[in-house]
């Protein structure tokens, strides 16, 4: 098991002050330099835990860069603050890549023709319903691998997802803005490519990624990869 990365104990460390009332409901947070110097680590750090406390619903973004203790319940919490966004995106983006290689071998002309009728709700101006066919294009895909026990993880990982609230806007809801992916996806399907399934899924999550850590984030996000980079190297599945 790899060491810890500094943002992890962040998420922690701010997580009990807020729960021991050092920074109670409605509270300012302090600046980035300031918890920086205070808790010992980078501004970076910091950026990150913000996020991934934002997204499991501790934190809200307000005016500017500002973020105040929620008064809403954390998500997730029953299996911890280690269950930040972007670990469920990291863990989605790891799993469902290599899953997707190896479907591109076994997938029936029925699964593709199933996958094909979600296209037009993918690409639907209603969040609801693009969020839905979002999670059923995911379980139908783990489905074709024939797994049940890669079902039950997809099928998790998805409703984790569908959880995660960014700026008041779900992630899950933001699928009809990557219908583009799900198309690169399942053209790779047709074509039986696994390389071109895993770099499709890649992407799929890659802009889920950018568009929740945003322009401004794009120091977070690169760390963020070569972690992603050096645990599929560990832990690929599905090599070709």
């Amino acid at each position: 098991m790899g060491s810890r990365r500094p943002f992890h104990t962040v998420v922690e460390d701010i997580g009990k002050l807020i729960d021991d009332g050092v920074y109670p409901p409605g509270m300012r947070l302090p600046g980035e330099r300031e918890l920086a110097t205070f808790l010992g680590v980078s501004r970076v750090a910091i950026r990150e835990a913000k996020i991934a406390l934002q997204a499991v619903g501790r934190l809200e973004a307000r005016s500017g860069s500002a973020f105040y203790v929620s008064a809403r319940q954390p998500l997730f919490s029953s299996i911890g603050t280690g269950a930040a966004a972007l670990e469920v995106l990291e863990a989605s983006m790891l799993i469902e890549a290599d899953l997707a290689a190896l479907v591109a071998r076994t997938i029936t002309d029925e699964g593709l023709m199933l996958l094909e009728d979600l296209l037009v709700p993918l690409g639907s101006a209603n969040p609801e319903v693009a969020a839905a066919a979002d999670r059923q294009f995911h379980i139908l895909i783990a489905e074709q691998s024939d797994n049940q026990a890669m079902m039950l993880v997809v099928k998790f990982l998805s409703d984790m997802r569908s959880q995660i609230t960014v700026q008041g806007q779900s992630l899950a809801s933001t699928a009809g803005i990557r219908s583009a992916t799900h198309r690169a996806i399942l053209k790779a399907f047709r074509d039986r490519d696994p390389k071109a399934a895993r770099k499709a899924t890649r992407a799929h999550f890659q802009d889920i990624l950018e568009w929740m850590l945003g322009l401004r984030e794009t120091e977070a996000l690169r760390d963020l990869e070569k972690r992603i980079s050096e645990t599929r190297e560990r832990f690929s599945v599905c090599s070709s």
